[in-house]
């Protein structure tokens, strides 16, 4: 099985299967999409999607950045941080971030059978000196039981490839010095270049600061790899 993405002008992302040298185009795919790679898929028993989101999808980003802040990080923050995270107030900021353009702002979602699996959004820094970078990772969630399957590194190819159709071809990501998920953006190749604090519920938490400096280049790498 090979999973082509694609972009069709500033339409969402939208997915192929190529099955015995043929191409099963799903409904709206344009044969002249620029094809951002195409690779073989190592473990993809189930079909996913990814697209950009739109507001109609704010709930189910909640929900899945809500579920995965606290199954991550149960036993390693404070309780009290862990319960403040609401879907219905997540659900709010998101409908409204996502509605608002007068920034650079995307969020991308990966879909099982119609339902938001794992969401990462990118847009404009927020931080002064965005450590030379065009632009910033903000927050990236998949569901437990997805992961392990090969849908992260994919998502972040697909986020990666957005932001160099932007031209915005470096970005930086900060998280949490106890996430146990950092091992992750290390295989993406990102660069440890700063450290910061963020206050958790009356709490401080050290951070770390993750570069791509060379977007184009690293997505060569991951595709070569999946390959």
């Amino acid at each position: 099985m090979f999973l082509v993405f694609s972009f069709v002008g500033d339409s969402e992302i939208i997915t192929e299967i190529k099955r015995g040298g043929e191409v099963a185009a799903r409904p709206g795919i344009v044969s002249a999409a620029r094809v951002v790679y195409l690779c073989r898929s190592k473990r993809m028993s189930d079909e996913i999607t990814y697209r950009k989101a739109t507001t109609a999808d704010a709930g189910a980003i909640a929900r899945v950045q809500v579920g995965s802040w606290r199954a991550s990080f149960q036993g390693i923050l404070d309780q009290a941080w862990l319960d403040s995270f609401s879907v219905e107030l997540r659900t709010e900021a998101y409908a409204h971030r996502l509605a608002d353009r007068r920034q650079f702002y995307e969020m991308l979602v990966a879909e099982h059978v119609g339902e938001v699996i794992g969401i990462c959004d990118v847009g404009a820094a927020r931080v002064a000196d965005a450590y030379g970078c065009a632009a910033e990772l903000y927050s990236f969630y998949l569901n437990k039981s997805y992961q392990r399957r090969g849908i992260g590194h994919r998502l972040f190819r697909a986020a990666a490839e957005l932001l160099v159709a932007n031209g915005r071809e470096s970005v930086y990501l900060e998280v949490l010095e106890v996430n146990p998920y950092r091992g992750f953006y290390d295989k993406l190749g990102g660069e440890i270049v700063g450290r910061g604090l963020i206050d958790g519920h009356g709490r401080e938490y050290a951070t770390l600061f993750y570069k791509w400096a060379d977007l184009p280049r690293t997505l060569h790498t991951l595709t070569e790899r999946a390959c």
